[in-house]
């Protein structure tokens, strides 16, 4: 399986919160970066790392993003 930093599985079904904090950081992103860079406010990105409910898409995404 492909791992940015050998703990963040980028092939497991979810991401926890804190595995999404670590692959922006090891990609040298803040989460009110990717807010920007989506078009959508800080407070609605919170609530999309914080939601286990949250669509597969949204992981697919972060870990798409491109290192800075």
């Amino acid at each position: 399986m492909e791992k940015c930093d050998k703990t963040v599985d980028l092939c497991s079904p979810k991401m926890e919160p804190a595995q999404i904090h670590k692959l922006l950081k090891y990609r040298g992103w803040m989460a009110k970066e990717v807010a920007e860079r989506w078009g959508i406010k800080p407070r609605r990105m919170s609530q999309i790392i914080q939601d286990p409910d949250r669509n597969q898409y949204y992981d697919d995404a972060f870990a798409g993003l491109p290192t800075k």
